[in-house]
């Protein structure tokens, strides 16, 4: 008997004990921050702005929660290593989250962020986000996350985020509202965002990540952007201004900008800048003005994306040519596009949901247009435009339409547009591609302004005409709202498109965009092979 009420004392003493351990916490008053905050201190809660000051670092461990009075955040002069783990975030949030839904509230339950200041000595800090959970934050007339260092940003969530001012209020620049905002001042530092998620933001400006003034290396690697809303206009998902910037297998869905000018993706590039690549990369049933818009002065590479199932509600001249449109000052720009599936998307405008190419030169090659459709002129389907001065190539591609039921198929174009200020007229060379019978050269009589006649170079013959490529199991129709995700574009072994391509003149990849080794010569396949050829037919 006194056993077991020694036990039971025993008991009652280790649960009081690890009651105290749980309700523990830190609160932070002072202005420098250093060291490290582990979880026996957790959560630590910050009631000012503090700093981490040069030459210091603060290690924040595993399942640590932060927990931030309103108007306060950190300040990173030195280093910030945040490294929690799969099964045991890091957590950053508001302490209070009273006045959430106050928009024309500055800060109103929520904190400002992180501001990474410059190095005061040639040592690149590298400071690190891994395996967090950021939220509650407030994104002011500026960013939450800006930074001048080195940075890592991986395995990191963003979720309950606003911007400050009324829904449709006004904004100052294209970084307004950016969850994340980086400028890099040498050509070392290096930005890495890789497996992150950006989701359910609104916003009156960016809903995501701008860089400006870049000369050092950024990555967006493997993140998601879903169901943002943007109510700016020039604005983007990811907004980049010069540098040398990939971005890689994102998956970018079910976002929404409701200003015409709104972007997925818009890239500034002068002749500063190195090179821009944006590859294996979703973007699907998104609803933006302009769903990739780049003006680049530089290098330029889009290549094995699919891109499906976007609306373009804009109604101006500058979305003729639906969900990519490349711009170029001079011939100091060539891009290529290729082994892209361009599926199902739907522009209000003009012409279609395809690429626009605009003062510039490049390459168009190995990709699928399949059921773009447009409303107010929707005999044209997948179009691709060249305006002004320029030099394309269009080759090896797949074009295909196919109207539902009781409709008329879609007219397969491709327009060449060029004013009389901008001599000589754009070249156009169109070889190996596959067009459905009621394919159409364009040369843009529509428009008066538009009234010199394009080049049109090239083995026009070499081209394929046919009711049916032959894929696999593609979309049924041009209706923007079939799947395209979930379609299978490869070739058939019966496809009249096998062994019809030629890489002669163009700068094909090794792989095609179902990852099989390229085949290159003068007998390829028009568009990527199905999977069980015994040899690798591919563009």
């Amino acid at each position: 008997m006194q056993i077991s009420t020694s036990m039971k004392k025993i008991r009652i003493l280790l649960l009081i004990l690890c009651s105290g351990t749980l309700t523990s916490q830190t609160t932070i008053t002072s202005n420098t921050v250093s060291g490290i905050w582990n979880l026996a201190g957790s959560p630590y809660i910050v009631m000012n702005d503090i700093a981490i000051p040069t030459g210091t670092a603060l290690t924040i461990d595993p399942g640590v929660v932060i927990k931030f009075k309103e108007f306060t955040g950190i300040d990173v002069l030195g280093q910030l290593i945040a490294k929690g783990t799969s099964s045991n975030p890091i957590i950053f949030q508001a302490k209070d989250t009273l006045n959430w839904s106050d928009t024309n509230s500055v800060y109103g339950g929520s904190w400002r962020g992180f501001r990474f200041y410059p190095y005061s000595t040639s040592l690149h800090n590298n400071s690190v986000f891994d395996f967090c959970n950021i939220k509650d934050g407030t994104t002011k007339l500026s960013y939450f996350i800006y930074s001048e260092q080195n940075l890592k940003i991986l395995n990191t969530n963003f979720t309950h985020f606003r911007t400050h001012y009324a829904i449709g209020g006004s904004f100052q620049n294209s970084n307004d509202g950016s969850i994340m905002s980086f400028i890099t001042n040498d050509t070392q530092d290096t930005i890495q965002i890789q497996n992150c998620n950006i989701s359910n933001y609104k916003s009156s400006a960016n809903a995501g990540i701008s860089v400006n003034n870049n000369k050092g290396v950024v990555q967006v690697q493997n993140c998601i952007f879903n169901n943002n809303t943007i109510y700016g206009d020039l604005i983007a998902c990811v907004s980049i201004i010069n540098g040398e910037f990939t971005i890689y297998n994102n998956t970018i869905t079910n976002n929404v900008g409701k200003a015409n000018g709104s972007r997925i993706i818009i890239a500034f590039c002068d002749t500063s800048s190195k090179q821009l690549i944006i590859t294996k990369n979703k973007i699907s049933k998104n609803v933006f003005g302009d769903p990739i818009f780049i003006l680049t002065a530089r290098k330029t590479e889009v290549d094995n994306n699919l891109i499906c199932n976007n609306y373009l509600p804009a109604t101006s001249c500058s979305h003729l040519g639906g969900v990519l449109t490349i711009r170029g000052p001079n011939d100091r720009n060539y891009f290529h596009v290729r082994n892209n599936i361009i599926a199902n998307n739907y522009n209000r405008y003009l012409a279609g949901a395809g690429i626009s190419t605009e003062y510039t030169y490049g390459e168009i090659s190995n990709n699928h247009f399949i059921n773009n459709s447009s409303l107010l002129a929707p005999t044209n389907a997948n179009v691709v435009i060249v305006r002004f001065a320029g030099n394309i190539l269009i080759k090896n591609n797949l074009f295909y339409s196919k109207a539902a039921a009781g409709n008329v198929d879609s007219t397969n174009y491709i327009f060449a547009l060029s004013e009389v200020i901008y001599s000589p007229p754009p070249t156009v060379k169109i070889e190996n591609n596959f067009f459905p019978n009621n394919f159409s050269l364009n040369v843009g009589s529509q428009i008066d302004q538009w009234s010199l006649p394009p080049n049109f170079t090239g083995n026009l013959s070499t081209n394929k005409y046919g009711l049916n490529p032959g894929m696999l199991l593609p979309t049924a129709n041009n209706n923007y709202t079939v799947d395209a995700t979930v379609a299978n574009f490869q070739l058939a072994p019966s496809s009249m498109c096998i062994d019809q391509g030629n890489t002669v003149s163009c700068l094909p990849l090794a792989i095609d965009y179902a990852g099989n080794a390229r085949v290159t010569g003068s007998n390829i396949a028009v568009s990527y092979t199905h999977l069980t050829l015994p040899t690798n037919r591919e563009v």
